[in-house]
């Protein structure tokens, strides 16, 4: 419920130390209305706006930043602060610092404070974390601590512990600072916040005891030590316990007459208008609340909150609440890229999936029409090897030279089809022949020594084919049977070995062999080696 910045209420700037000689040593150890005037003359200094480069812009932005910052924490003139916060808004345009968000959070907790609805509530810790996502950005580390301390002490309630559950995940990603005093506080609130978290109170009571041993009391551990106190009178409430809610409210009391924090007494009055509550005094609780209502009418008015909400707040923070949403849209559109990235690859590795499964379906096709093809020569080779024993034993009577001058339409016997036929097949089987790349029909009739228009009436009656297709089958089967014989032909291309056949173009023999095998020569190649392997090793 506390605010609290580091060091002291009048150093929480956004860093204009470093961008400004006047802002060089700060006000932390002079009076409040100097360092107001130090600041003004930076800004005198850096008029008018619309003449500045973007540095002096941003020097002028942090100057006013720094006035905003004496207004909340030294003056409690929240009117002015936020005057001040408008002015340095403007000047930073699209890209304020963090130290101005952070101090538009305070203003919104102090008004959350006053006006304690779910929806400001919500509105100060998205401010603060807006500001903390923002610093993690750009890793000004010391405001993101600041950051998380402030939201973390705005309520141990589950449901603003929840919304800040994001913080309290990443808290232990922030790296150590050097500030000794400054780290111990914000492990103190990182631990009880987890705490209280998980209900483990006994924990929680445990810490802040030990909060309060840790910084003993002076004016500049007030607000740690208040935030201690406020974190057992709202264990206290929670356990039921009346003394000792009692007993931290009393202290929190002394601690506002003895410090000077108006904005902790009416803290102070809340509680005890609890205590005799849960004590059933209505009367004394009656008048406790009403004091809680003057503290906060005070805040409200003398401090000039009355009506941000509704006039100048509301119009700073909604920007800072739309660079939230803008935050959130690059991490969703990061997350999206991820997620887009897996699905991507596990697209990938189906795919290659898929290609490996239709390779693999693919060579073993391959390797069966290779089978085949291997296994059709050894029927055609043992088929050859019968009909020339048949030739031996029973030789058909030849055709006669007169046959030349035979009409092609007139109709042959058997025995004469018969021997026309173990011509072709004599001459289709025999390498020396069909390999002449000029072999033609009219050759092949001389050999058979009939007119070509009977040869091929006798090719398509007994072979379903033309000479063409015939002559080429043929020379693809040699082919076939020299891809297959390493020993002499195994030192040839695909090209050679085209040529040797009697093809004349690369092209017409693979397509040939295609037709033919139902493989191209290179896969027949890569299989027939690849069987060879295997084979003999």
């Amino acid at each position: 419920m506390c605010l609290w910045a580091k060091n002291d209420a009048l150093s929480s700037d956004d860093k204009s130390r470093s961008m400004h000689a006047h802002c060089e040593y700060g006000p932390k150890c002079v009076e409040a209305d100097k360092a107001l005037a130090r600041y003004q003359a930076v800004i005198d200094k850096l008029s008018p706006d619309n003449r500045l480069s973007l540095k002096q812009r941003e020097e002028k932005g942090s100057a006013y930043n720094s006035m905003a910052t004496v207004y909340i924490f030294h003056f409690y003139d929240y009117g002015r602060a936020l005057q001040c916060l408008s002015k340095a808004r403007e000047l930073y345009g699209k890209h304020p610092s963090t130290g101005l968000l952070i101090n538009l959070a305070h203003l919104a907790n102090f008004y959350a404070e006053c006006i304690p609805t779910k929806e400001n509530t919500e509105f100060a810790l998205n401010a603060y974390q807006t500001a903390f996502h923002q610093a993690v950005a750009r890793k000004e580390w010391e405001s993101a601590y600041v950051s998380f301390n402030n939201a973390c002490c705005m309520g141990y309630s589950d449901d603003i512990i929840n919304y800040n559950r994001s913080l309290i995940d990443s808290f232990n990603v922030l790296p150590k600072l050097r500030d000794v005093q400054f780290m111990k506080f914000s492990q103190f609130v990182y631990r009880t916040t987890v705490a209280l978290r998980d209900h483990q109170w006994d924990k929680a009571s445990g810490l802040f005891h030990e909060m309060l041993a840790a910084f003993p009391p002076s004016k500049d551990n007030s607000r740690k030590r208040c935030q201690a106190l406020t974190g057992l009178a709202d264990i206290a409430i929670m356990r039921h316990q009346p003394d000792s809610l009692r007993l931290y409210a009393t202290q929190l009391q002394d601690m506002v007459d003895e410090y000077n924090n108006p904005d902790v007494r009416k803290e102070a009055s809340l509680f005890l208008s609890r205590y005799y509550l849960m004590r059933g005094d209505t009367t004394r609780a009656r008048l406790y609340k009403l004091d809680y209502f003057e503290q906060r009418d005070s805040m409200l008015y003398q401090g000039r909150l009355a009506g941000v909400r509704t006039t100048f707040l509301v119009n700073r923070l909604q920007v800072a609440h739309e660079e939230m949403n803008v935050i959130r849209q690059h991490l969703l559109r990061r997350n999206i890229i991820i997620i887009a990235a897996l699905l991507s690859l596990l697209v990938f590795f189906w795919m290659l999936m898929m290609v490996y499964k239709k390779n693999k379906e693919l060579k073993q096709r391959n390797l069966e029409l290779y089978r085949h093809n291997i296994s059709s020569l050894k029927r055609e080779k043992e088929q050859q090897d019968m009909i020339l024993q048949l030739q031996k034993n029973q030789k058909p009577k030849p055709a006669s030279p007169a046959d030349k001058s035979r009409d092609p339409k007139a109709l042959l016997s058997e025995e004469e089809t018969t021997a026309i036929r173990y011509k072709v097949e004599e001459a289709l089987n025999n390498p020396d022949i069909i390999s002449k790349t000029d072999f033609s029909i009219d050759q092949m009739a001389q050999l058979c020594n009939v007119s070509s228009k009977l040869l091929s009436r006798v090719i398509n009656e007994c072979f379903n084919r033309s000479f063409s297709i015939l002559l080429s089958e043929s020379r693809i089967k040699e082919a076939c049977k020299r891809i297959n014989d390493f020993e002499r032909y195994g030192n040839l291309t695909i090209e050679a070995i085209s040529q040797s056949v009697g093809f004349s173009s690369r092209g017409g023999f693979i397509r040939a062999f295609k037709r033919s095998t139902g493989l191209t020569p290179s896969e027949y190649m890569a299989i027939a080696k690849n069987q060879k392997k295997q084979t003999h090793p």
